[in-house]
């Protein structure tokens, strides 16, 4: 009750500092939505093709693929992650995973993944526009028919390796290695793969640059961190013009610990209700903006993903107004009331 009661003289009495946290908080969380977002939608699939310093392709000589990738798991199996094939369709590039699995955080934007049933189900690319307009409708591999069953998380054409039934289609095999692999093992793969696909072209991948840093975190992380200053400093500003309240409420037997957490109650409701507004604004406004400015731009992040920028963005706010509460409250009911 008492908490209410203080958010409700908050909204009276100090209408402008508490719009000036709303603000605060409506364009730091909805710049931090956007910024996730691209990043999201940017780097779908290079996701997919998990870090180009760790994939190997293999280009010609699929004689008898599958028991090429046998003898390749049978020798490497904990060197590698992850294998898949792509082949071009017209103008369309299909890409089908060897263990049926998809290394995405979400497997499709719209409608669902692969099942067990080997069906022909193909799920078709994310930049695909209206694209769920075509769920449910066939596309065509040459003389077969596949059925459309969702939008993929990248830009390719997506069916299961089991449907594969013409293996001569294959235009290349990416095998994609688990991190850290020692060097002495990537020769020996590279070695063993040359051996097994009797071919000497494949595409060794090029080291990353190490230290190198995202732009896309380091803008996500500074709106992060601007939006944490501003708002500690404008909460401060609002305990300062508290002082008499909070004198009072010293003397009427409330202890610290109990004003600290009505203070972080305070500002973790305000935070969480305007982070909830700020999302469906997002999703059901601000994306539809720019879909329609660019519809290759969309909003894909999820409910989960949601959650992980809900709780990175309100731990750091407590954690800093908690040591800041702290360091307020050391003074006693008299010093603040004299003050």
């Amino acid at each position: 009750m008492l908490l209410f009661l203080n958010l409700k003289t908050l909204v009276k009495k100090m209408p402008l500092y508490f719009m000036m946290i709303v603000l605060v908080v409506f364009f730091t969380v909805t710049g931090t939505i956007v910024v996730y977002n691209y990043y999201l939608t940017s780097n779908l699939e290079s996701r997919y093709y998990i870090e180009k310093e760790r994939s190997y392709t293999i280009s010609e000589n699929f004689s008898d693929i599958d028991n090429q990738l046998e003898t390749l798991l049978k020798e490497h199996r904990s060197d590698i992650q992850r294998i898949f094939v792509t082949f071009r369709n017209n103008n369309d590039t299909i890409l089908s995973d060897y263990f049926g699995e998809s290394s995405m955080l979400f497997k499709v934007q719209l409608g669902r993944f692969f099942d067990d049933t080997a069906a022909n189900q193909i799920l078709i690319p994310t930049n695909t526009p209206n694209g769920a307009d075509y769920i449910g409708q066939t596309y065509r591999i040459e003389d077969e028919e596949f059925q459309v069953i969702g939008i993929s998380s990248i830009d390719a054409y997506e069916i299961p390796y089991q449907t594969l039934k013409v293996k001569e289609r294959i235009g290349q095999v990416v095998v994609v290695v688990v991190h850290n692999l020692k060097e002495d093992s990537k020769k020996m793969l590279v070695n063993n793969i040359k051996r097994i696909f009797q071919t000497e072209q494949i595409e060794i991948p090029i080291p990353p640059i190490n230290g190198a840093l995202s732009v896309d975190y380091i803008i996500f992380f500074s709106i992060i961190l601007l939006g944490i200053l501003n708002l500690s400093y404008i909460y401060i500003s609002i305990m300062e013009k508290r002082k008499k309240q909070q004198a009072i409420f010293h003397i009427l037997g409330c202890s610290r610990p109990k004003l600290i957490g009505l203070y972080l109650s305070e500002i973790f409701i305000i935070v969480t209700v305007s982070f909830f507004l700020c999302a469906l604004f997002s999703k059901f406004v601000l994306f539809n903006i720019f879909h329609a400015f660019d519809e290759f731009y969309y909003h894909v992040i999820n409910v989960k993903q949601y959650f992980f920028l809900y709780v990175g963005y309100t731990s750091p706010i407590l954690f800093v107004l908690l040591y800041q509460l702290v360091h307020f409250f050391r003074k006693t009911p008299f010093e603040l009331k004299r003050k």
